[in-house]
């Protein structure tokens, strides 16, 4: 082969297998979540929040799924409004992520928007199924499927990895 015929082909493959065309970029979705835990992680000199963490519990999903967020200073602020126990409104960005696979980032909670913290080791998801392991009609244990699928992807999308 000629040189003339492989580079344009070497130039244009990774152009089109990298393309927005392949996947979607990102998508928005909004849904409720009960706040289950508010914490101040950092104060200013003044004693103003800087640093909350936000332990929610997504409302509308089957099973036990369970997030933690922390977010800075004008989301500390916002989430002054708030109180545990309450059900609030979230904006979820779901996007491609840098690691090979999608994502999901809460961007408002409550009102209070929560810009994404990349690589923000504070920061967890517990997304999991359950069910009781049950013998001779007692349960002797639970299996917990942590790949989220069926029921879980149908009501609650942006837990879709792939």
């Amino acid at each position: 082969m000629r040189l003339t015929t492989i580079l344009p082909a070497l130039v244009l493959f990774p152009l089109l297998v990298a393309s927005p065309g392949c996947r979607p970029e990102h998508k928005e979705f909004v849904t409720s979540v009960t706040l289950n835990r508010i914490s101040v992680v950092e104060r200013d000199d003044k004693g103003t929040p800087i640093s909350t963490d936000v332990e929610v519990r997504w409302k509308e999903c089957p099973g036990d799924q369970l997030q933690l967020m922390r977010s800075g200073k004008e989301f500390s602020e916002c989430m002054k409004k708030h109180k545990p126990g309450e059900t609030v409104v979230v904006k979820v960005l779901w996007e491609w992520d840098e690691h090979g696979h999608y994502d999901w980032h809460m961007i408002d909670v409550g009102g209070c928007p929560a810009p994404p913290v990349d690589d923000d080791d504070s920061s967890f998801d517990q997304i999991q199924e359950c069910v009781p392991s049950i013998q001779h009609d007692a349960v002797v244990g639970f299996h917990c499927d942590r790949v989220p699928e069926g029921e879980l992807l149908e009501k609650c999308p942006w837990f879709r990895r792939q």
